[in-house]
């Protein structure tokens, strides 16, 4: 099992650490960070409530975006690693011309996408207060 985790989030994980380097380290030199340090916060501090805080909103794009890409390359993780699941059925159904249930497994997957897209827009109000959605 860990083998297949690590190949499916492998090229997850490299674009995941590239962009939280590249936005930690350009918020590190903005005017209120080193005014944070100025006061005298603690680093962890700083680090928790300001950089983390701004980094979280395109971190959380990226992911959002990416477990519909996960999702997606499941069916080939699943077949070179011959585990049984939703990609197994859909290799088996497209074999058997079974088109009802290649649709079905495409309107799940749709949906699973779009409440992954759901949930990173909700994700957007909790981390940012700013952000409202609504009147």
């Amino acid at each position: 099992m860990i083998m297949p985790a690590f190949v499916l989030g492998l090229p997850v994980m490299g674009q995941i650490v590239r962009l939280t380097r590249s936005a930690v380290l350009e918020i590190r030199g903005e005017d209120y960070i080193r005014t944070a340090h100025s006061k005298g916060l603690e680093p962890r501090v700083i680090y928790v409530k300001h950089v983390l805080r701004n980094v979280a909103i395109p971190l959380v794009s990226v992911i959002g975006v990416q477990f519909g890409y996960m999702l997606g390359g499941s069916i080939y993780i699943e077949a070179i690693f011959s585990w049984p699941g939703m990609g197994g059925l859909l290799e088996q159904s497209i074999g058997w011309r079974d088109y009802p249930l290649v649709q079905a497994i495409a309107v799940f997957t749709s949906v699973v996408v779009l409440t992954l897209n759901l949930l990173t827009d909700l994700a957007y109000a909790v981390i940012d207060p700013r952000i409202r959605y609504g009147s």
